[in-house]
């Protein structure tokens, strides 16, 4: 351990009067070779942090290795902690005309890191500005723009960054993501090529290109170039797991549950439980470890979610809500494949009712339709073509519930009278008795009622941004009948973003936003 030493960092720092802090969690650990305090307050616009690591021992026994690696990561987490600071003033503060690009970029990086995007991407603008040619910036304002689902301008932006350097390192690779997320599946496979061509052994393109034909389905494309990302990237636990879904469509059942087995054993995590849970599932193999694994995903995201606070709300919090939809569908779709209809319609409509995707109403439709529900089959296959996310074969089940061919425009009809249900299925009508006019978002805080048999309870509502003179609306936002979304009673909490417009000559609307569009917490 070195010589015994004793180290103490102590800093002040004065906030302006419309500055409040959030101050990190106090930590101490002690043990008989070294001991590590800090103490966090915030007071009268002070803030006062110290940290203190003192080690008593020269030296350690091998055995105590493990003692000595978790003491070392409980410091370590520490570190690693932000300091949340909320500025009440409004507006935005105004960019230096002084600043130099780099100086914007490294801002523009600690606010992107910071998971403060909106503010990023200005400094990042202002920087192209100044700099057109700047070896990064392009990039980095792209990154910026996916990280919002600014997915036009995000594409334009790497665009410009091949402009400046056509043989930049990423920007192809980025360039893919962009126009997947678009869905523009020829235009993100040749930007995937592009940057094969450039370097024939980039994991991220030969992964990209896989995952854009697993999501078309053209699953004998798709495993060649997820094994080639697989061979690159021996580690990646989601490559493993997309590899061996490409296997399994492919009736190469024994290489996906090795692929499958690989995956879990590389990263116990939800999402890769779920995965493996779920493609097992759909090909109605070992529907008992895939009951094991649905239900680890779904406890383990639960849990997540449990102690989520407004006050202290995070990206990953608000990622973790989008991911929790996405397991209540999986665990849905393994009860429907063992039988067990009720349940299945319980998750699986838990799950469309979150985050309205395609593929999750059209499990709904044929639960529905197994079950003998036909007119609810077919207005749930109308719903799964019209949302986002959806899969190619559901046209071809709504023709076969409707009796007529694939091709019919009765089809089409069916759709289209669907796709205004999307939005009025997360919208709620309030009261304007003071004929406010205006727009503003809030953030709804959203637990299972204790009975089970009623609408969720809203723990907290809170004003976002926007017209001040919504801000009195918290109170009506609250008691809003948002249906039941829970599958179970199980002690979870999830987040849900609404924008609030009102008419001075009309009532209020207020219209939940899809979990997956909601990219920051301010």
């Amino acid at each position: 351990l070195g010589s015994p030493l004793g180290v103490t960092m102590t800093l002040k720092l004065t906030l302006p009067a419309s500055f409040t802090a959030q101050p990190p969690v106090a930590v101490a650990v002690s043990r008989d070779y070294a001991e590590f305090k800090s103490s966090y307050r915030f007071a009268d616009h002070i803030l006062v942090a110290e940290r203190s690591l003192n080690f008593k021992m020269h030296e350690l026994p091998a055995s105590r290795t493990g003692d000595y690696m978790a003491f070392s990561r409980a410091v370590e987490s520490d570190e690693s902690q932000v300091l949340s600071v909320e500025n009440s003033s409004p507006g935005t503060p105004a960019i230096p005309s002084a600043a130099k690009a780099d100086e914007l970029i490294e801002s523009g990086l600690a606010a992107l890191n910071a998971g403060n995007v909106r503010e990023a991407i200005p400094l990042f603008q202002r920087a192209v500005e100044i700099e057109p040619q700047h070896k990064q910036a392009w990039n980095y304002l792209g990154i910026a723009d996916l990280r919002l689902g600014q997915f036009d301008s995000a594409a334009a932006a790497f665009r410009k960054q091949i402009e400046v350097n056509p043989y930049d390192e990423h920007a192809y690779d980025y360039l893919g993501i962009a126009l997947a997320q678009q869905r523009k599946f020829d235009d993100a496979a040749t930007a995937y090529r592009k940057q094969i061509e450039l370097n024939p052994l980039d994991t991220i393109a030969h992964a990209g290109l896989g995952a854009l034909y697993l999501e078309q389905h053209k699953y004998a494309d798709a495993w060649p170039e997820l094994d080639k990302a697989a061979v690159l990237s021996p580690d990646d636990a989601g490559l493993q797991v997309s590899l061996g879904q490409a296997y399994l469509n492919t009736g190469e059942k024994d290489k996906a549950l090795a692929a499958f087995e690989k995956g879990a054993e590389l990263s116990q995590t939800p999402i890769v439980w779920n995965n493996v849970a779920y493609s097992l599932a759909d090909h109605h193999l070992e529907l008992d470890k895939a009951m094991q694994y649905a239900e680890s995903a779904v406890a383990a995201t639960t849990a997540s979610l449990r102690n989520v606070e407004l006050s202290r709300l995070t990206i990953q919090d608000l990622g973790q809500v989008v991911s929790l939809g996405a397991y209540w569908d999986t665990l849905g779709w393994v009860y429907f494949q063992k039988g067990d209809l009720v349940t299945a319609e319980r998750y699986v409509g838990a799950s469309w009712k979150l985050n309205q995707h395609g593929e999750v109403a059209d499990h709904l439709a044929q639960i529905y339709a197994k079950s003998g529900g036909n007119d609810s089959a077919i207005h749930s296959y109308a719903l799964a073509a019209a949302a986002p996310h959806s899969v190619p074969e559901t046209r071809a089940r709504l023709a076969a519930q409707l009796k007529v061919n694939a091709v019919d425009p009765k089809i089409d009809q069916f759709i289209e009278k669907a796709r205004p249900e999307l939005l009025s299925q997360r919208s709620f009508a309030l009261k304007n008795p003071g004929k406010v006019d205006g727009s503003a978002d809030f953030l709804i805080l959203l637990e299972p009622d204790k009975r089970n048999a009623a609408p969720p309870a809203v723990e907290t509502v809170k004003f976002v941004g926007g017209s001040e003179a919504l801000r009195s609306f918290a109170d009506q936002l609250s008691a809003l009948p948002y249906g039941s979304i829970f599958p179970d009673a199980s002690p979870v909490k999830l987040v849900r973003r609404g924008t609030l417009k009102c008419s001075a000559s009309a009532d209020c609307s207020f219209t939940l936003i899809l979990p997956e569009d909601v990219r920051t917490v301010n």
